[in-house]
């Protein structure tokens, strides 16, 4: 769970729990709403909201069906768009099209 009260830019640590096939949990704003699709790979709370929160891990602890599949596709997520080498690759990409558009 990362219930931070402000946004973040970038979250590390859910990176790493997808990494593990754990379900990610995380307020709905900056970082963790690009990394975290809701009810696909993670789960997505309202800013601020520990009603909204609570819900959410009830849902996690109350549906053994949602979370098998929430870690299988956190786990997918993790390989296709945060391995070392696809963020380093996603870097590469960056570059060139910077130097692209400057050609």
């Amino acid at each position: 769970v990362n219930a931070s009260v402000q946004p973040e830019p970038f979250g590390f640590s859910l990176i790493e729990a997808m990494s593990v096939g754990t379900v990610p949990i995380a307020a709905d704003w900056g970082g963790p709403r690009e990394i975290i699709t809701h009810d696909v790979d993670g789960l997505l709370f309202k800013p601020k909201s520990a009603l909204d929160l609570a819900l959410n891990i009830e849902r996690l602890i109350t549906d053994q069906k949602l979370v098998e599949r929430l870690k299988e596709n956190a786990v997918e997520t993790y390989k296709k768009k945060y391995t070392l080498q696809q963020m380093m690759q996603n870097l590469e990409d960056f570059y060139q099209s910077l130097v692209s558009s400057k050609s």
